[in-house]
């Protein structure tokens, strides 16, 4: 991502910035189409753009760290999906493999595992402790997570990992059949299209 942003002599804020100005654009025609007078569609513009808006800073940390979001998962699929990556693409135009270090990023899903030092004050969980403690990330029941000691998660955040799991392989089996329905029906139209085709080809005359 850094050397097409350079190769185009884009700075972090000059990316930003077009990033930015695609859903501008695209909103502000919509907003006038709706009949809404100026002041009001500036506004509701205004509200929208401060909450899908990208920063300079989170361009740079895109390029350090990558985009911090998980494949196959549905955070990835809204990222993905989003304005911003849409005008990223549209300004950058990658290839295929050109932003494969800013994808591949394992993020700590819910049932997953780590090792962190204990909090001051806290018990040591093992005889033999060190300073650490295995701790389970939780779903915080509002998109996020959090982390929890093994010694502290109940009956009640094991079912909470097994239910998120659950909705995640199903949003992501559902993303799957619909991008395959998509695909059939495309090929359909076009094979419909070429029958037409050959069908007037074949006609008298033609």
């Amino acid at each position: 991502m850094k050397e097409l942003r350079e190769a185009k002599s884009f700075t972090h804020k000059d990316l930003a910035a077009r990033i930015n100005d695609t859903p501008k654009k695209s909103l502000e025609s919509a907003l006038l189409e709706q009949g809404k007078d100026m002041r009001s569609a500036w506004r509701v513009r205004d509200e929208v753009l401060g909450r899908i808006s990208v920063s300079a800073e989170t361009v740079e940390r895109w390029e350090k760290v990558g985009f911090g979001v998980q494949r196959g998962t549905r955070a990835a699929h809204k990222f993905y999906s989003s304005h911003a990556f849409r005008a990223l693409c549209e300004d950058l135009d990658p290839g295929p493999d050109d932003m494969d270090k800013e994808r591949s990023n394992h993020t700590l899903q819910p049932g997953d595992s780590v090792v962190r030092p204990i909090a001051e004050g806290r018990p040591a969980l093992r005889e033999n402790a060190t300073g650490e403690a295995e701790f389970l990330v939780v779903p915080d029941g509002f998109g996020g997570t959090f982390l929890k000691e093994v010694q502290d998660v109940t009956d009640a955040d094991y079912k909470a990992i097994k239910t998120y799991r659950e909705e995640e392989a199903a949003f992501v089996e559902a993303e799957r059949k619909k991008r395959l329905d998509d695909f059939v029906r495309e090929e359909t139209i076009d094979m419909d299209l070429e029958i037409a085709r050959l069908l007037e080809e074949d006609e008298p005359g033609a």
